[in-house]
């Protein structure tokens, strides 16, 4: 797998590169994504300095989060937004406020499977200046 940059355009071309898998690479990297997270994120993004740090500081709660919402949006083909600041100029992850976001919408009905219409997860930062 190559390392590809942490944007949206990034993301779209790791989405392209894991459903060109085989059917069975392609649910291992699901797995890896989903319980492996920090360390799948490390080893497929390109991140400077500040983004190793703080992903490596970042709880685990939201790890897992993103590891969850990541791997289910590429697993259903849904829309996958990318939020970052412009800059990393401010003090490591203990000095930023983080907010995790998830969203989504679907339907389910006894003795089917679920129907997930959209899933949307995000991690917003404030960043003091």
């Amino acid at each position: 797998m190559q390392k590809v940059p942490l944007t949206q355009e990034g993301v779209e071309l790791k989405r392209r590169e894991l459903e060109s898998l085989p059917e069975a690479e392609f649910r291992n990297q699901l797995k890896e994504i989903q319980f492996n997270f920090r360390e799948w994120g490390l080893s497929n993004f390109k991140l400077n300095e500040d983004q190793i740090a703080y992903f490596k500081e970042m709880p685990q709660e939201i790890v897992d989060q993103q590891g969850l919402g990541i791997a289910i949006g590429f697993d259903y083909k849904l829309e996958i937004r990318l939020t970052t600041p412009e800059t990393y100029n401010a003090p490591l992850a203990s000095k930023r406020r983080t907010r995790v976001i998830a969203e989504g919408s679907g339907t389910w009905t006894p003795g089917e499977p679920v129907h997930i219409n959209k899933y949307y997860i995000g991690v917003s930062y404030t960043i003091p200046l």
